[in-house]
């Protein structure tokens, strides 16, 4: 079986789902469904995400670490090849990534997030917009 050329970051899956949450789980559906049959694609997650219950796609969960910190550290530690994240973030010190950023509220509208939310996407998402291979949107 050929394994696939990239991973999907799974960290969404330790959320509830909101907006953002439900379009990754939507276009990983989307690409589970598409994936042929003699190859095998991964979705890498922190241990205490939930099962998506995909057909194609495996799921890989790993580190005593969750959310953001999972992200920046176990992510890129335990998985070195391309990786596609759907939901705004990914690991900062990581080039060959793909990361979906699905609007910019952070800088339009500042209050409606918290200090510390704020304070962590000011710093990451340039540094992401810069070191990506690619970047998309979806607003």
């Amino acid at each position: 079986m050929q394994q696939s050329s990239f991973a999907i970051n799974g960290r969404f899956l330790t959320h509830n789902a909101t907006g953002v949450q439900r379009y990754a789980m939507n276009v990983v559906r989307a690409i589970d469904a598409q994936v042929p049959a003699n190859k095998t694609m991964r979705l890498v997650a922190p241990n205490d995400a939930h099962d998506p219950e995909l057909e194609r796609i495996k799921t890989s969960r790993f580190g005593p670490l969750s959310g953001h910190l999972w992200e920046q550290t176990t992510l890129p530690a335990r998985y070195r090849g391309p990786l596609l994240n759907l939901c705004n973030t990914g690991p900062a010190l990581k080039a060959d990534q793909v990361v979906c950023i699905h609007d910019a509220n952070i800088f339009s509208a500042p209050d409606s997030y918290s200090r510390s939310f704020r304070e962590l996407y000011r710093r990451l998402q340039p540094v992401l917009v810069q070191r990506s291979t690619r970047i998309v949107t979806v607003s």
